[in-house]
């Protein structure tokens, strides 16, 4: 079994969103290893950006838009009876069974009998992995109309698919085959949640090690000022504005410092008015959404990472924060909140610091530290690319995962 290439579909919700390279990074861990990848997205990434992997693997090919069909029902008759006659398959031809009893059993219609447009045409799955308990609660639902019958059901929960009502996914608990989390924090969350602690296994998303390598790469010609990097999405739970006073105070208390802020959300304007409010315009850099191939300049360009998360009013917090170990992987120091899972992400006091949230004078307080320290700041460097390559290694990470597919379609323990 272990030797079996697999078909997998993968459930996300955009694609290819520039702020979820580690879904690209395990689909095309997969796929380096034989494994056959389809990708269902609930919609289209609205970046105008794109990861250059996504295009190296053709990704793009791979990929079906689950709200691409047609509004009106004569197009969506002809695509389906188009896609039957090529396809002939007696699980396809049954389909017609499924849906009428899920009709006659289902007290109310959920889900329409189109939505088995999308896979009539592909291959039979040996796993389904939907990426966010949504899209587990989606593939349940074509389960129920004679989708995936013979599929295993694996779910990965992020963070905020957490911020749900009680009961939200009780059925996906009940009939899915597996759950995965990132963190230690993510499965108490689950837990809360319902989910048999028994069925959650512990993975965190991963990075190409060797493409997060500081030697391959050289400092830019205008680089002559400590540099400080924030690296997120503008939302609540990163915190970004936490991350604008923290410059506001360091610009107080006369250090010198430059800071670039890498991300784009809904608090943009918010932190843009802040750093107009405060006068840090010469010294608080906005950049937008960047590449990895971007990123990578901007990493080693820097010398102090900072991730300000808090817990936000839903009481989600970040639950791993890929981003933490990208930045040791290309060593450097990182100082992060004890909010959620961050701080499992590293190691306190060799590899950064963790700060309790919102604590602005104490993220004042290390950076200030390690500004004056740069032997410090090369050892905690050293020591956290070591703890990443051990312990956030996509290939490693990926195997472990292979063995988690292995393990839902065959019982065998898992290694």
């Amino acid at each position: 079994m272990k030797n079996k290439k697999l078909n997998i579909a993968f459930f996300v919700q955009s694609f290819p969103a520039i702020s979820e390279i580690w879904i690209i990074n395990q689909i095309t861990e997969l796929m380096k290893s034989g494994h056959h990848i389809d990708i269902f997205a609930q919609f289209k990434s609205g970046d105008n950006k794109i990861h250059q992997k996504v295009l190296d693997y053709q990704l793009l090919d791979k990929t079906v838009y689950i709200d691409s069909l047609s509004k009106k029902r004569w197009p969506k008759l002809k695509l389906f009876f188009g896609k039957l006659i090529k396809n002939p398959r007696i699980d396809n031809v049954m389909l017609f069974f499924h849906y009428f009893i899920y009709l006659l059993l289902s007290k109310k219609k959920n889900i329409s009998f189109y939505s088995t447009i999308h896979f009539i045409d592909k291959p039979q799955y040996d796993i389904v992995h939907a990426h966010y308990g949504f899209n587990g609660n989606y593939v349940l639902l074509l389960k129920d109309i004679g989708l995936f019958r013979k599929s295993k059901l694996i779910t990965s929960f992020h963070g905020f698919d957490f911020n749900v009502k009680p009961g939200f996914y009780k059925s996906l608990f009940e009939k899915g085959d597996m759950f995965s989390v990132n963190s230690a924090y993510s499965r108490n969350m689950l837990i809360n949640l319902g989910c048999p602690n028994k069925s959650i296994y512990q993975l965190p998303v991963g990075l190409e090690i060797s493409f997060f390598e500081r030697e391959k790469h050289s400092k830019s010609s205008s680089k002559n000022c400590f540099t400080i990097i924030f690296i997120g999405r503008f939302v609540e739970c990163k915190s970004p504005l936490t991350f604008v006073e923290i410059c506001k105070e360091l610009v107080d208390s006369k250090i010198e410092f430059k800071a670039k802020m890498i991300g784009d959300g809904e608090l943009f304007n918010s932190v843009q008015s802040a750093i107009k409010e405060y006068n840090l315009k010469d010294v608080v850099e906005l950049m937008g959404k960047q590449t990895q191939e971007e990123l990578l300049i901007q990493l080693y360009d820097a010398d102090l990472f900072v991730l300000t998360g808090i817990k936000d009013s839903t009481g989600i917090a970040e639950t791993q924060g890929l981003v933490i170990q990208e930045a040791q992987s290309m060593e450097l120091p990182v100082i992060v909140s004890d909010a959620g899972g961050m701080k499992e992400g590293m190691i306190d006091n060799e590899t950064g610091f963790v700060i309790k949230d919102n604590m602005v004078d104490s993220y004042v307080e290390k950076i200030i530290h390690l500004k004056n320290n740069e032997s410090t700041r090369i050892e905690m460097g050293k020591k956290g690319r070591a703890f990443v390559s051990q312990n956030y290694n996509i290939s490693m990470l990926n195997e472990k995962l292979i063995q988690l597919y292995y393990h839902s379609t065959s019982n065998r323990k898992i290694e």
